[in-house]
């Protein structure tokens, strides 16, 4: 579909207006401020993936530029634009209260990820982890440092990552 339903907690119940985006919205996350940030996968075809930016106090939805997986860390946003058939991936880093891009290329030692399906930053050290996952194939985590320096790589031995998690005690 292409659109987001707001939902009362109170009373479970659906708003009457959604929040039209682009078609395919995949994954959320808010800033500290409240803004929405969105990947929609788009068709793969001519309608292509959107980091899209939602303001709660409108419901306006604006893109903001390309991405197929992100993840947030404090009020940053790490995308990771790598299109269905595209040869390398493209990296940047937003500035949530913003939308605006901070970095180009967070990743800055030139590793090629030939596959990135997930990423996370440690919340504690601001380590980078991507995965490269392939179909059918067993993913491999990379991990680099806060400066986008490749630390090491470690075999997961799972198939399609898509997510990754840090459990802080």
């Amino acid at each position: 579909g292409h659109t987001l339903s707001v939902i009362d907690l109170n009373t479970f119940t659906p708003e009457a207006k959604e929040i039209e985006v682009t078609l395919n919205p995949v994954r959320l996350a808010t800033s500290s401020q409240g803004d929405i940030y969105l990947i929609s996968m788009g068709n793969y075809g001519d309608i292509s993936s959107a980091l899209q930016r939602i303001n709660p106090a409108t419901g306006e939805a604006t893109k903001i530029g390309d991405g197929s997986i992100f993840t947030m860390s404090g009020d940053k946003l790490y995308v990771v634009y790598a299109p269905w058939g595209a040869t390398e991936a493209i990296y940047k880093k937003y500035d949530a209260l913003t939308g605006a891009v901070e970095t180009d290329g967070f990743i800055t030692d030139g590793t090629v990820i030939s596959n990135p399906s997930a990423i996370g930053v440690d919340p504690l050290d601001g380590k980078i982890y991507i995965t490269d996952s392939a179909y059918g194939s067993t993913s491999t985590l990379y991990v680099f440092s806060a400066d986008g320096k490749l630390e090491t790589t470690l075999e997961t031995g799972g198939y399609d990552s898509s997510d990754i998690v840090f459990y802080i005690r």
